[in-house]
């Protein structure tokens, strides 16, 4: 017998409609929720909300368009299934706007535990598809579902009735569904877990004024504690390139505790790493944050024999020196305003770390392309993304090096 409660869910027009790419009704509706989200005083307040309101506005959907449209006739691939995590509230908002953006009808998982302003945003994009008129079409093509991450029979279910399914969440999670077969003809994008890094240039960080360094330190923040450093792209390990540094003798550099403080780099170190601690000085570090972020410093304490003393920067931040750099190193991962660092000399000194866990380079004192080149020439099988610090969580529709429009639409050559 069927289950009417699952056949209901994507009965009728719902997960047939399939559109263009950047049709008229999805930026029509992205637009009129980015007005609303703006204008919604507690959801203004909300920074990852804010932040998905503004990538929303019809300006931004425009340069979007315009960028990604290409020469090609392309629509939809038909029905996506979404499963997104519980750690970063806004996830299932943009999983939708993208695949909405590549013309698909969509199912979303959304975690059961979502809450507070999250569950906000769901309400109101629902009261959004309630709207009359071209909007109608748009909320034929999405649905919402909540159910515990055990039952695994839900989700063979979708995962039986969609085109394509994408997965955000954990190793272990991706490991799980991954078991869960598709539909002959489906294809799937998963998106698990990785870190990413902060390159600073020693001697440009020093060369900067108050001012400038106050607002460097606020995009830093903005890249982590804005989502508590669970998005992948929030770096959790700061390399610093120093180049020759005469006053820096090897032994002060090991471990980067006691006397290397009174080096010329250890005192930039210990300057920005001041300018951070006031610039996260309204961030809301409560109990079970400062348990989370110990028991990871435990974690990796247990996990690698390579680090150093910790700094600690008031209670806000902790910061780990890395003694040696190895592949391992890729996997150090901080949460709550904790953070690694290690010195090199050059950039040829990050080629061990950077494995296919990386991500995201973020930077500070280096031209982009030069980065860019230096992964290419490398042949690296990390980083996929090279940004200013400040940008790490801006999303785009290029996302771990996979065109998401191309891969979630079909070509009619």
């Amino acid at each position: 017998m069927k289950d009417e409660r699952k056949e209901g869910i994507i009965s009728g027009k719902a997960g047939e409609q399939v559109e263009i790419p950047f049709s008229n009704q999805v930026l029509d509706f992205l637009a009129e929720l980015s007005c609303l989200i703006r204008n919604d005083r507690e959801l203004g307040r909300d920074e990852e909300i804010r932040a998905f309101g503004f990538w929303c506005r019809r300006a931004n959907l425009e340069r979007l368009k315009e960028k990604y449209s290409g020469n090609g006739v392309r629509l939809g691939r038909g029905l996506v299934f979404h499963i997104t995590p519980s750690n970063i509230q806004t996830m299932f908002a943009w999983s939708m706007a993208i695949g909405l953006l590549a013309g698909n009808s969509n199912i979303i998982r959304i975690s059961s535990r979502l809450s507070g302003t999250g569950f906000k945003l769901k309400a109101l994009i629902e009261d959004t598809f309630a709207s009359s008129g071209e909007k109608e079409t748009v909320g034929n093509m999405v649905r919402f579902v909540s159910y515990d991450s055990r039952d695994k029979e839900r989700t063979e279910y979708f995962s039986s009735r969609c085109d394509t399914r994408i997965i955000w969440g954990g190793d272990r999670t991706m490991e799980e569904i991954r078991k869960i077969p598709l539909k002959a003809g489906a294809g799937e994008i998963a998106f698990p877990d990785r870190t990413s890094i902060l390159l600073l240039n020693t001697d440009e960080i020093s060369k900067l004024g108050e001012e400038e360094l106050e607002n460097l330190a606020h995009r830093f923040c903005m890249d982590t504690y804005n989502m508590d450093q669970n998005a992948c792209s929030s770096p959790s390990l700061v390399f610093w390139e120093d180049g020759t540094d005469e006053n820096v003798s090897d032994e002060n550099v090991s471990g980067y505790a006691g006397t290397q403080i009174n080096s010329r780099a250890g005192q930039v170190r210990k300057r920005w790493w001041t300018a951070v601690e006031k610039a996260a000085a309204d961030y809301e570090l409560t109990a079970h944050k400062v348990a989370g972020k110990f028991g990871a410093l435990c974690t990796a304490a247990m996990a690698h024999n390579n680090l150093g003393e910790m700094s600690r920067y008031g209670n806000l931040i902790w910061v780990v020196p890395v003694k040696s750099i190895t592949e391992g190193a890729s996997g150090l991962k901080g949460k709550f305003g904790l953070f690694y660092e290690y010195r090199i000399e050059t950039l040829e000194e990050l080629i061990p770390v950077i494995t296919e866990k990386i991500q995201t380079m973020t930077f500070y004192g280096y031209q982009k392309e030069r980065l860019q080149s230096f992964i290419r020439d490398q042949r690296l099988r990390g980083i996929d993304r090279v940004v200013p610090a400040g940008q790490a969580l801006a999303m785009d529709l290029t996302w771990d090096g996979m065109n998401l429009i191309e891969r979630l639409s079909r070509e009619i050559t």
